[in-house]
């Protein structure tokens, strides 16, 4: 509604006892937009905030109905509200405050808080309105709740939506898979390249992932490198596998990420609903139990039959997987309570001079009698202990108990030779590794030149730059360090150069069908041949016939380790064999 000039003034005739230019420097000095109208919802006086928050010039407000700075439909109703409260006094927003839309001059709208107040001059009755512009206040909850449904690095929902929007899906649909997704490799890219490195990878992963994904289909981020896929267009296990197996083949391509080129592949366990669970926390437990079946079998290199058709990296899940989950558990509260009860133990295996057959050195070998259930091989546990944390735990017990039990030995006469102690990936990268072999050397009292630290060939591939930090520190500190199972692994000898190894073990795959297997003889003495010319000692794992010694010693194989010279035996036995072989003990060469 418009009105003339004229109009305006006869409508305004009640405030000529008010300054005019005195309110508008007292309505200028507020950030907020605020306004005077009269009855009829015409415009008398307006603040600059208003020309700022609505983009009209002063002439193009005053004398016009307010309803201009609305968008419809509430432009058409504006004055209908107006006259109703002017008739009945119900008040729908005078008094009260709410949120409503502006609109632009340009047409745009925005969100703001008005408040509304009623004033009398006279018989007259004025309004004015305070807008406050909330478009940032929006833009902070639209961010919040974006931060609160996905994930900030990859976009992906999160967990909790993640969940939430599975289990709808299981009250509404008929069928749905979940596709539980873990990285291999990732953490040796953010050891080796970096964190910088390592999101940008999960950036492009996702954005393979997805491209395997049908409409509508759902992508979330459990946390870390692990992922979740829920499909929803049918299909069953059928279509799951094959989205599971083209999500594996989609990431084979390396990755460029900077300068740098990486890859990672990936291993995916399959839930199907409503066969596999009813709600999201099952879907997702017996994936997960899926997922981990395939990622342990491969590392163990016992390809499941019942699924030979399937790729090495997908596994649906069957519900033997609970009751293996359920024994997994319990042996993982046992070990846990080993480790903090001293429940393990170390057996020592005495490496010898090949020439002379006069014990040289021990290698420390980890050991759980567990109790009533009989004792538990390394290949049982260790898997175990590296997915859930108990690494750092284990090595230090390792590494504390080996040192105190060389000491002793040395202390009693037995023994003057190295102890060598396996070192696990984890171990080699962690920032605190060195402080932890200093304080057990020296509460111990063990000289460093009697430790031997273990690394095997494919660790030393891609060592990142903290675990070469490590090797430099334990290098001043005088303590070797050993490339265990050399010959399996994928190493090159700018490896042996550049980490200064003091010796190679040569892997038993290599001794054990000597002399028969020629391609294995030949292998064999070409490892002795580089060791000769590198002046690297040798030290051949496995050996357990005479022919095999005789063999080695003929090729100028120094030392050796194997059932045929001594089994590994626990500390007490280890000081019961060691007298009656004391007279020929060859001392640890000095520092």
């Amino acid at each position: 509604m418009n009105r003339s000039g004229h109009d305006v003034m006869a409508c305004a005739s009640g405030l000529d006892a008010l300054d005019l230019s005195t309110m508008k420097t007292m309505l200028d000095a507020s950030v907020d937009s605020i306004m005077v109208i009269d009855r009829c919802g015409i415009i008398l006086a307006y603040n600059q905030a208003v020309l700022r928050d609505f983009g009209y010039a002063g002439e193009e407000l005053l004398g016009r109905n307010v309803s201009m700075l609305m968008p419809q439909p509430y432009r058409g109703q504006h004055d209908g509200y107006l006259d109703n409260y002017l008739r009945t006094g119900e008040r729908k927003i005078i008094g009260i405050g709410r949120e409503v839309t502006g609109q632009r001059k340009n047409g745009s709208q925005f969100p703001l808080h008005l408040s509304v107040g009623e004033f009398g001059s006279g018989e007259e009755r004025y309004f004015f309105g305070i807008c406050h512009d909330i478009s940032e206040h929006h833009a902070l909850a639209e961010r919040i709740m974006h931060m609160a449904t996905y994930d900030g690095l990859t976009g992906c929902i999160n967990r909790q939506q993640l969940v939430a929007r599975l289990d709808h899906v299981a009250r509404t649909r008929e069928q749905a898979a979940v596709l539980f997704i873990d990285l291999d490799e990732f953490k040796a890219v953010n050891d080796n390249h970096g964190h910088h490195v390592g999101d940008r990878l999960l950036e492009q992963v996702v954005a393979r992932l997805r491209g395997e994904l049908g409409d509508g289909d759902l992508l979330g981020r459990m946390g870390g490198d692990e992922f979740i896929a829920c499909l929803l267009q049918g299909g069953g296990m059928a279509q799951a596998r094959r989205t599971a197996s083209a999500m594996v083949r989609s990431l084979e391509a390396p990755f460029q990420i900077l300068d740098t080129t990486v890859m990672v592949g990936a291993s995916i366990g399959i839930s199907l609903f409503p066969e596999h669970g009813r709600n999201a926390e099952e879907l997702i437990s017996h994936a997960d139990l899926a997922m981990y079946h395939i990622k342990e079998s491969r590392t163990r290199h016992t390809p499941d039959d019942s699924q030979s058709e399937e790729s090495a990296h997908v596994y649906v899940f069957d519900h033997r997987l609970r009751e293996r989950s359920a024994h997994r558990h319990a042996l993982l509260t046992r070990l846990r309570q080993a480790i903090a009860g001293d429940g393990l133990e170390l057996y020592y295996q005495p490496q010898f001079n090949l020439a002379t057959l006069r014990p040289c050195g021990l290698e420390a070998l980890l050991r759980w009698n567990d109790g009533t259930h009989g004792m538990v091989m390394p290949g049982d546990f260790i898997p175990l202990a590296y997915r859930h944390g108990l690494m750092p735990a284990l090595n230090n017990w390792v590494l504390r108990r080996a040192c105190s039990d060389a000491s002793r030995l040395v202390a009693a006469g037995l023994l003057d030779v190295p102890v060598a102690v396996n070192v696990s990936a984890h171990s080699i990268n962690d920032l605190y590794f060195i402080q932890r072999v200093a304080d057990a050397l020296r509460d111990s009292g063990l000289p460093p030149r009697l430790l031997e630290l273990e690394i095997t060939e494919d660790m030393a591939v891609d060592f990142s730059p903290q675990a070469l930090r490590n090797i430099g520190a334990l290098r001043e500190m005088g303590v070797a360090l050993v490339m265990d199972d050399y010959g399996v692994g994928f190493s090159s000898l700018i490896h042996l150069r550049r980490l200064n190894f003091s010796k190679l073990k040569l892997d038993r795959s290599f001794i054990m069908a000597l002399p028969m297997s020629g391609e294995d003889a030949s292998i064999v003495r070409t490892t002795l041949a580089l060791g000769h010319e590198l002046n690297l000692p040798i030290v051949a794992e496995g050996i357990e016939t005479r022919q095999q010694l005789d063999f080695l010693a003929q090729h100028g194989c120094q030392m050796g380790q194997g059932y045929w010279y001594a089994w590994p035996m626990p500390m007490e036995e280890l000081q019961a064999w060691l007298p009656e072989h004391a007279g020929r003990a060859e001392p640890a060469p000095a520092a």
